[in-house]
């Protein structure tokens, strides 16, 4: 339910960014899925390829405000330390929504930019015993536009995603043994940072 509330906000936006000039950039990468260490257990996302999309409008002269979703779909798994908690393996989608400013350089074909957002990041396991973790989070980072012509560049960027902040409870429900009640959630909290590297197009629309 919340991803289909997300997305028709994402998509009642584009309105806003056909007034003028947009520039859109389609993304595929490269994701670094991090880690985090509890006092109960160690809990990684794996590596794995993302993909998203990007939209920026111009304010003035190198600067936009840039709207952008990415997506992770990739598996984790939970090491115990601890009696109470048990190892468990599963699917999970990682993903954020970002409004932010992009920074860029230059007059030439080759384009530096950098930016930084902020937003939504949130972990949906593929399983019906662990709910979805939604936390506020901050990206920063840059890269470089080679622009083909006035409408058409090959961008490539990379970003830190951060932080998603984990308390007890929610991913964690149902990795603990002994009942219903008993092992529910971790109780220590922690920070995980994520990162990546990114390859796509950025498309020039409008006037």
């Amino acid at each position: 339910m919340m991803n289909r509330l997300l997305f028709f906000g994402f998509f009642c936006l584009l309105p806003l960014f056909s007034l003028a000039q947009v520039e859109i950039s389609p993304m595929v990468g490269y994701q670094l899925g991090g880690s985090i260490d509890f006092w109960e257990g160690k809990f990684k996302i794996n590596d794995q390829v993302n993909y998203g999309l990007q939209l920026a409008y111009p304010i003035r002269e190198g600067m936009a405000v840039e709207l952008s979703y990415t997506r992770m779909d990739t598996d984790a798994e939970f090491r115990a330390y601890r009696g109470g908690f048990e190892d468990r393996s599963f699917d999970l989608a990682v993903q954020y929504i970002q409004l932010g400013a992009v920074r860029s350089f230059g007059q030439g074909p080759v384009e530096p930019f950098v930016l930084l957002n902020a937003g939504a990041g949130w972990a949906s396991p593929k399983v019906n015993d662990i709910d979805d973790e939604w936390r506020f989070s901050v990206m920063f980072g840059g890269g470089l536009k080679y622009w083909f012509s006035d409408q058409l560049a090959l961008k490539f960027q990379a970003r830190m995603m951060m932080p998603l902040y984990f308390a007890g409870g929610g991913i964690y429900g149902g990795i603990g043994t002994g009942g219903p009640s008993a092992g529910v959630s971790v109780g220590s909290t922690a920070i995980m940072v994520q990162g990546d590297f990114s390859l796509g197009l950025s498309i020039r629309l409008g006037q």
